[in-house]
This record gives C-alpha cells, sequence and structure tokens, in this order.
C-alpha cells in the first residue's frame, strides 16, 4: 500500500486495501475466552433462546385439527411443476452462502433444465407426506455483530444470521407462492409487503402529528420494540393463526416439519458447535419469516384498531404504527396512551413477546404554539 502511495497510483492502492480486509473474530466474547470456548457458549445461548418458549408442545387446537383433517384435501392444486421451479430460481439471490451441505445457489440456477423436473419431484413428496429430509434442514447460524463500533465482547451485541440449505430456501418460496394470498396484514404495517416500506409508515406519522399540530392538540406517543422477536415465536400460536386463515393441511404439516424437525448448528471462525434441536422462533433471515411473523402480529394490529382509541383523522381511527420488529402507539390523551399500551401488553404476555425496555421511549409531540 505504501509503494502504492509513493508511485500515485490510486487504482493498485485501493486494491490493496480490499484485499487486506480480512474478516477477524474477537477472541473474547460473553466471558469465554478462544474459539473453542466461545462455540460452545453460542450454543448454550442460543439453544437456550431457541428453546425458551413454555408451550411448545402442539397446542390441543392444532392436534384436533391434525387429526380430524385430511392430509390430501386440496393438494391437487398445490402440485408442483418443472414450469413452477424455474420461475422460483430466478428469486434465488446469487453469490451468498452456502449452507451445510455446501451447495451454491448457482449450483442449481446454472445447472441443466432436468434439475427441476427433480425438484418438483422432491417438493411433490415432500408436500404429500409432511415431510422434508433431514439433510435439507440443517442450519448453521453465524453470530453477526449488530454494531461494531460497540463492545464486540459483549454476547447482547450479536444477532444470529441463519445458513440454510438451497433446498430449503427454495422450498419456502415454493411454500410462499401457494399461501401468499392468505397471508394479507392490516394496513398499519408497512415492512414485509412488496412495494411497501417504512418510509410510509413516517410518512403517515409526520402527516397525524401535523394534523392534530394544526389544532393545537397535543399527541402522546410511545416506541415499542421487541426483543429477539423473531427468535422467541411460538410455533404453536404461529400455526393456530395459519389454521384460522384457512392454510391447507398438507402446508400446515409441512411447516411443522420445516420448523419442528431440523436441527441447528453454531459456527464462529471455522469452529462448529453440535447440533441442537428447536422449539420456538422462526429463520433469521429466512424467506417466509417475514411474512409468518407478520402473520403473529397482525391480531394485535386488529385489537388496537378495535379499540377505538387514539388519535382520528377522518373519521378513521390511527392509534398505531407497525415497522419491523417495533410498533409505535398514539393517543391525543395520556389514558388513551395507557390503554393502548395495555393491549400491547396483554398481547405480549400471551404470545411471549418481550419488549426492550433498553430500546422503548416515550415521546410528546406539542403544538406549535406551545
Amino acid at each position: 500500500m505504501a509503494e502504492a502511495l509513493w508511485n500515485r497510483s490510486p487504482k493498485t492502492f485501493w486494491q490493496s486495501i480490499r484485499k487486506s480486509k480480512k474478516s477477524w473474530l474477537p477472541f473474547t466474547v460473553g466471558g469465554e475466552t478462544g474459539n473453542k470456548a466461545v462455540t460452545v457458549m453460542w450454543r448454550k445461548h442460543f439453544s437456550a433462546l431457541l428453546n425458551s418458549s413454555t408451550n411448545c408442545g402442539i397446542g390441543n387446537f392444532v392436534q384436533q385439527y391434525i387429526s380430524s383433517h385430511s392430509y390430501f384435501e386440496g393438494i391437487d392444486e398445490l402440485m408442483c411443476n418443472s414450469f413452477k421451479i424455474k420461475s422460483l430460481l430466478h428469486k434465488l439471490p446469487l453469490n451468498r452462502a452456502a449452507g451445510k451441505d455446501g451447495i451454491f445457489a448457482e449450483h442449481i440456477s446454472y445447472a441443466d433444465s432436468s434439475v427441476c423436473n427433480h425438484l418438483s419431484s422432491l417438493f411433490n413428496v415432500c408436500l404429500m407426506h409432511g415431510k422434508i429430509p433431514q439433510e435439507r434442514m440443517q442450519t448453521v447460524i453465524v453470530p453477526s455483530c449488530k454494531n461494531k463500533n460497540g463492545n464486540i465482547s459483549d454476547a447482547g451485541n450479536y444477532r444470529p444470521v441463519c445458513l440454510a440449505t438451497i433446498i430449503s430456501k427454495l422450498c419456502e418460496h415454493y411454500i410462499l407462492s401457494c399461501i401468499s394470498p392468505l397471508l394479507a396484514t392490516t394496513n398499519n404495517l408497512s415492512g414485509f409487503k412488496p412495494k411497501h416500506g417504512t418510509d410510509m409508515c413516517n410518512f403517515l406519522l409526520k402527516q397525524t402529528m401535523s394534523y392534530y399540530a394544526n389544532k393545537d392538540t397535543p399527541v402522546f406517543s410511545a416506541f415499542l420494540d421487541a426483543s429477539k422477536a423473531f427468535d422467541r415465536t411460538n410455533h404453536n400460536l404461529l400455526l393456530t393463526k395459519l389454521i384460522k386463515r384457512n392454510v391447507p393441511m398438507c402446508i400446515v404439516r409441512l411447516l411443522l416439519s420445516l420448523y419442528r424437525q431440523k436441527t441447528m448448528q453454531v459456527k464462529w471462525g471455522t469452529n462448529y458447535s453440535s447440533p441442537f434441536t428447536v422449539t420456538n422462533g422462526v429463520r433469521q433471515g429466512g424467506v417466509l419469516s417475514p411474512n409468518l411473523f407478520a402473520v403473529y402480529l397482525d391480531e394485535l394490529s386488529i385489537q388496537l384498531g378495535s379499540a377505538r382509541v387514539g388519535c382520528t383523522v377522518a373519521n378513521m381511527v390511527v392509534n398505531h404504527l407497525k415497522f419491523a420488529v417495533g410498533i409505535c402507539v398514539f393517543s391525543p390523551s395520556i389514558s388513551g396512551l395507557q390503554c393502548l399500551l395495555n393491549i400491547c401488553g396483554d398481547y405480549a404476555a400471551e404470545h411471549e413477546i418481550t419488549f426492550n425496555c433498553k430500546k422503548t421511549i416515550g415521546v410528546l409531540f406539542l403544538p406549535k404554539k406551545v
């Protein structure tokens, strides 16, 4: 680099900069020192988090539904074919890390067209039997630092990034294409939707605050952030919500296999932990995960809207907005805000959701004349 700088060769200089950027890991994390000890620590950490549900068994409603409905009900309309696989292959992102099996998306995307016939046959068999091969469900968790400028030795500064197999990702795309119309959510949620974004929530929030400011009325608001929201999703409650949305029985059984019969390993550097099972949570970075989590929180939005408490614009109640894993509730009165917070608290207790007190803030929007 010094030689390139001395010779005034900016191209060579920046090429050497890029080559020197090698990923490195802290030697001490969570009070453990050494890559092997840190790997064991991460296994205990994620195993406890992904098995933290107090109701990890299949609930009575889900069990009764499975036992009282035919496995093959509506399966003919969902059978896969090679043309469907070809359309789904374009949705696989390239230049991404491979799963435990070492298969990259490029292996399937650039393979001979006959691979689509084999994959369609595989998915049809999985659909009929309600199971996915165990080897295709192996998932590797790679801890990723949230804030590199923060304390990188703090285990709380890391989030799990799951490296799933390409076959399981393609299977999730297939499931999503089958049930996407059944996963619709309220308009209060702008994230996790095509042609939507959190900037829409920001715009609506600003317009609502401006509307009340022009009427010389203050607005009390609270911004809530769900801690480890994806990882604490209760499978029993999630499947119950999908059943109530008339998701076909064969898809319910396939999702049950996808989330309850998989094993995970933690990778730290070149070290792998021993596998462990999972009883709660949706996969971080999964294709289906955002849509399933949106369904998981959709009833909260319905309850808040039905409360008829909070801000009103053009005879329409606008008392909350949902971002990714956060929610904003607002009302022109303290009592109204407290009512909305009580609804959120009751829903969180029922669905095993924990709001992060450190990231939860209250904001008072005052009129311009005050």
